[in-house]
């Protein structure tokens, strides 16, 4: 990783921390999704599916279809990535849904 996103998956997961104790679902799914961004961009597929998977969670508590169908999408992205395309057209098509 570049020293400058270490910096920033750092400040990240601080975020994401302080988010969760103050109990702020929005924040907190929101940063696990920055978080899930910097490692997916460094090939680091698991750590990003655990990552958008919380914040997939995180977004049906809340009930945020928007956020849902874009939890969906990035998810769907990373399986593609990885090469598990029925998971990723799964994912896609859930967020097609929402989006209609």
């Amino acid at each position: 990783m570049e020293p400058h996103d270490i910096r920033s998956l750092k400040k990240y997961q601080t975020k994401k921390r302080e988010a969760e104790r103050r109990a702020d679902v929005q924040d907190e799914a929101n940063y696990c999704t920055l978080v899930a961004t910097l490692y997916e961009k460094y090939g680091q597929y698991e750590e990003a599916l655990e990552e958008y998977e919380r914040a997939l969670q995180l977004s049906e508590g809340l009930g945020k279809q928007k956020d849902i169908a874009l939890a969906c999408r990035l998810l769907g992205e990373c399986h593609c990535k990885r090469g598990d395309l029925d998971t990723a057209l799964r994912l896609h098509q859930r967020c097609l849904d929402l989006a209609m």
